[in-house]
């Protein structure tokens, strides 16, 4: 992924005012991006309490290791056991310094609050970025997603 380094060496998305790790101005940075290894985009915190960190992709459903992806090593398993969780229901996806959610399909829907008193939701296979502090539902599951970034 490109990326740019602080003046301590902590990668960094380019369009940042401040380091993610050390909060340090990026102004005395090099503008120039480089090729790194994407760090942490962020947590989901689910309503049981779980933080799962967003380092990879995620496959979420009542029996997520069932889906080719997990089984070849390509994203990690979020089961929730819940009846109105498909078996595979939706996906956690990284795309540069992005995260986006996609409905796999789901009976019953993957939604989304994003700085509004309403819900959304997903139409399946589509992208949904995910903002800072956004909410969302996986059947009668929710989490929010935090991250370092600005809204």
């Amino acid at each position: 992924i490109l990326g740019v380094y602080c003046k301590d060496t902590h990668f960094n998305d380019p369009t940042v005012a401040y380091c993610g790790t050390c909060g340090i101005s990026m102004a005395q940075a090099s503008k120039e991006p480089v090729w790194g290894e994407r760090p942490q985009l962020g947590v989901l915190v689910l309503d049981d309490g779980r933080a799962v960190a967003l380092v990879r992709d995620h496959v979420v459903g009542r029996a997520p290791d069932a889906d080719s992806s997990v089984a070849a090593g390509e994203a990690s398993a979020l089961a929730l056991p819940d009846p109105r969780v498909s078996r595979v229901h939706a996906r956690v996806v990284l795309q540069d310094w992005n995260v986006g959610l996609i409905d796999s399909g789901s009976a019953n829907g993957t939604y989304v609050q994003d700085g509004s008193a309403s819900w959304t939701r997903l139409a399946p296979g589509t992208v949904t970025p995910l903002r800072p502090g956004a909410a969302g539902a996986f059947g009668n599951r929710e989490f929010r997603y935090y991250t370092y970034r600005a809204a």
